[in-house]
């Protein structure tokens, strides 16, 4: 069996030790290094990034690691979020998914950034809106709120949780925080809490009247 197997770079054949692969549900996260000159004779080791399947088949071909700026991977579906190379002032989110007949396929993703909570969910971000969403199913499974901590297991809620949180603001500088968990269902297991007003609302009551109420009683400190 060989041990190791080879990616390509600006048309260069990089030969890579299969060994020092990551792999994650199934795929593997290949480091590589380019040597490259500069204007004024200097040479300098450029870091490379790419990922390959459980045969070794590249599934995102070696580009420059600080491009990347986040990266998930599924079973079957790599997320990435990364500079663009042409103005790296702009981003690209994209996906490669797995297709049938074992071909994979890239579709963008209107994301502005995420986070892999496990090994089906991501954490979303899209402008001021955050929400769970189910990579396999592709769909949103939870509200959308401003705000979505990192998950642990909570005593309190027998379960694993994460802190979901609406702002109301008051001015630009000043804001109420409205709070909450959610489960890696995306249901919402605890009563919203507003914190100004200490006030607990149950979790069944309906958003926009909630959020009504939350306004009023802002305006009715700020009198």
């Amino acid at each position: 069996m060989k041990q190791s197997f080879s990616m390509k770079y600006l048309g260069y054949e990089i030969l890579l030790a299969k060994k020092d692969v990551t792999f994650k549900n199934g795929l593997g996260i290949v480091h590589a290094e380019f040597l490259c000159d500069t204007t004024d004779g200097y040479w300098y080791k450029l870091p490379l990034i790419g990922i390959v399947d459980q045969e070794f088949k590249t599934i995102v071909p070696l580009f420059d690691s600080s491009l990347l700026m986040n990266l998930a991977l599924f079973d079957g579906q790599v997320f990435l979020r990364m500079k663009n190379p042409v103005n790296e002032q702009t981003f690209i989110s994209y996906k490669m998914e797995r297709q049938e007949d074992g071909s994979w396929i890239q579709a963008s993703v209107p994301f502005d950034d995420f986070t892999q909570v496990n090994d089906s969910i991501l954490k979303v971000r899209i402008e001021n809106n955050v929400f769970l969403y189910d990579a396999f199913n592709n769909q949103i499974i939870s509200q959308t709120f401003h705000f979505i901590g990192g998950f642990s297991y909570r005593d309190d809620l027998k379960e694993t949780a994460a802190p979901a949180d609406y702002f109301f603001p008051y001015d630009e500088d000043h804001f109420n925080q409205l709070e909450t968990y959610i489960n890696l269902e995306g249901k919402i297991i605890a009563p919203y809490f507003d914190c100004d007003n200490q006030k607990y609302y149950d979790q069944g009551v309906d958003l926009e009247e909630m959020a009504m109420d939350v306004i009023h009683n802002m305006e009715s400190r700020k009198r």
